[in-house]
Order: C-alpha cells, then structure tokens, then sequence
C-alpha cells in the first residue's frame, strides 16, 4: 500500500470517529414550526404638538390589557398612570424634571379622588386631598398661591352630598355651597366683610314655601330656585323666585339639556325686613297679580290681563276674603316692577373662575421665566 492510500484510509477514519462523536453529542433539533405573531407588551402614543404631552407610553398584561401608563412631558418631566381593572386611573404620579414628586393622587373603583397633593410649578402647594378616618367621606383644600385657603370641599362618599366653601385672598368668607349628584342645592354669598347678602335655595313643586302660590302657573318642569337678597344690616331686602319658561316640551327623563330659558317668576320687596308687596310675572316678564300687603297682614291683590289691565281685585284678611271684578278699566292698571328687584342672577362660580385666572396668569408667568 502506497503512503497515499494509507493517508487516505486515515483521515476516512477520523472522519468517520468524528461524525459519530457528534451525532452521540448532538442535542435533539426541534421540528421548524410555523412563525406565530405575538401580542405586543406596550405601544408608543404620540401626543398633539398642541398639548403639555410629548408622548405616552401603554403597558399591557399579558393578557392583553392596559396596566400602565408612562407620560413624557415637553418640559422633560415624567408622569405615570396605574390603571384598575375596570380601566380607570387608580393612582396618578407627577414629577418635576428634576424627579420630586409634583402630584400624586389615588382614586377608587369609580374614578373619585380619594387622598392626593399637587404643587404648582413654583413648588408651592395647590391642594392636597385625604380619606376620613371611617372612609365617609373626603375633603379637600385648595389654597391661592400666597398659601392661604381658597376652598375646601367635604364629600360624602355615599350620597355624593358636596359641601364647598371659598374664601377670598384675604381670608374672609366668600361663598358656601351644597350639591348632590352634581345639583346645586344651596348657595351662600357674602361681602368683604363677611356679612350674608345672597342666599339661594332649590325648591320642589311640593316645598310649604310654593304649594299655595299660583305664581309658577307659566313655568315649565321644576324645581324653581329662591334668591333671597339681603341689605348690610342683615335683614332681608328683596327675593326673586326663579323657574324654568315653559316655551319648549321637556322632561327630566329626556337624556338632553332642558332648552328653556330661566325666567324671574316672582320678586317680593321687603321694609325693615317684612314684606310688603310681591308681583307675579309671566315668561314674558308681564306683571300678572300684585299683592300689597299691609302692616296687619291684609292683602290687596290685583289681578291683569296680558295688557295690564286689571279685571279683578281681592281682599284677603285672617278672617276670609272677598273679591270684585271690573273689565271696563275702573280698576286701573298694574304697575311695572322696580327695576332693582329684577337684578340679573349673581355667579355661583365666580371664585372658582376668578381662581382660575389667576393660576393661568401665575403659570403663564413661571413659563416666560423658564
């Protein structure tokens, strides 16, 4: 055998030993399976140039839904939302480019603010939220820039009952304020120095205060609203009672905005406190029935027509009351309101809006400094 063949014979050999040593050590090759898409575990949301946001960042479970979510603002600050089973936000957390905290908040299952703070962009303190300690209810302070105390706002978890009080800069008491489900069911108003002046009061068809009167005969669907004026001494000036017009159909069970106007159903003007004369007024602000009422407690009560003119006149005493008709004209004509009774409403929310202006000014201000 020639060096060749030998040559040949061996490295067959070494061949052969080393394919078998590899086939002996070789892991099991899985079978190629078909490329199966899978569900992404977050996705990248670009925000409006217009807005605070640069863009937000959804994390998802792996079954699929929304956990988390990851803010980046435009100023280089970062936010997140942690988000509960049903989807809404049950805690919130803000912070300052430089990593503090600026707002942190927990809300419950439906989305109500439940314990929280903020601070503004100069790092002074806008609200802060806590839990009572039997979990009723929540209250929550806001305070003007200076740190003083603007509002204060206690909710009772269960009926939703919300009772507001705001306070001016200087620290007097501005106004007060209770609303259930969202209705405002009563509102105080007071001066700069602190004195009562406009008490507003929802009322139902129902309430002792308008059972008797005929004066919401035009008005359409209740409640009515009273608004009781009163002087610096404190007593009672005039009152205007409000109620919707009733020039369009409407019903509360209707899922839109009732579209009717509201109209001053009625004003009462009052001397050292007492009442001494009240007028009655259609949807057109025409004078329908006057009532004078005299230091015993009598009253004359004229009645007119869509013109003014008086066709009826009655006199009510403790003891009955009797009554005369006219339609020549010899009863006269009933004479217009006092101007100053038919004020126009005040602002339920003028605090609020005049608070609001001025964080705009103060954040915009903090802007131009950066």
């Amino acid at each position: 055998m020639n060096l060749q063949s030998a040559l040949g014979l061996s490295l067959a050999g070494v061949s052969l030993i080393c394919s078998i040593g590899f086939l002996m050590h070789s892991p099991q090759v899985p079978k190629p399976q078909p490329d199966i898409a899978t569900a992404p575990n977050s996705y990248i949301e670009q925000m409006p140039s217009s807005g605070e946001e640069s863009y937000r960042i959804h994390i998802l479970g792996a079954d699929g839904v929304e956990k988390e979510i990851r803010i980046k603002y435009r100023d280089a600050s970062d936010g997140v939302l942690m988000l509960g089973a049903n989807g809404k936000t049950a805690h919130e957390r803000l912070l300052f480019p430089d990593g503090e905290v600026r707002k942190e908040a927990t809300y419950d299952a439906d989305g109500v603010l439940l314990a929280g703070f903020e601070f503004r962009g100069d790092r002074t303190l806008l609200w802060q939220t806590a839990l009572s300690a039997d979990q009723a209810s929540t209250a929550t302070k806001v305070f003007w820039p200076g740190g003083r105390l603007f509002l204060e706002n206690v909710v009772d978890r269960a009926t939703k009952a919300n009772q507001s009080t705001y306070y001016r800069e200087d620290g007097s008491l501005w106004q007060e304020s209770v609303s259930v489900a969202g209705e405002r069911m009563l509102v105080k108003q007071y001066d700069e120095a602190g004195r009562l002046r406009v008490f507003k009061k929802r009322l139902e068809r129902e309430d002792p205060e308008v059972a008797d009167t005929e004066m919401f005969n035009d008005s359409g669907p209740w409640p009515v609203v009273k608004i009781v004026y009163y002087d610096a001494a404190g007593q009672t000036d005039f009152v205007q009672w409000i109620a919707y017009t009733a020039r369009w159909y409407w019903d509360e069970s209707m899922n839109v905005p009732n579209p009717n106007p509201l109209m001053i159903a009625g004003v009462e003007e009052y001397k050292d406190g007492i009442m001494i004369a009240r007028w009655h007024l259609d949807s057109g602000q025409r004078v329908r029935l006057i009532d004078t009422v005299h230091p015993d407690g009598a009253i004359r009560r004229l009645h007119a027509d869509r013109h003014g003119q008086v066709f009826r006149e009655d006199f009510i005493t403790k003891g009955g009351s009797s009554s005369r008709f006219d339609y020549t004209g010899a009863l006269g004509k009933a004479w217009p309101v006092n101007p100053r009774l038919l004020a126009r409403l005040t602002d339920d929310h003028l605090p609020l809006s005049e608070f609001n202006a001025q964080e705009a000014l103060l954040k915009a201000r903090l802007k131009e400094a950066e």
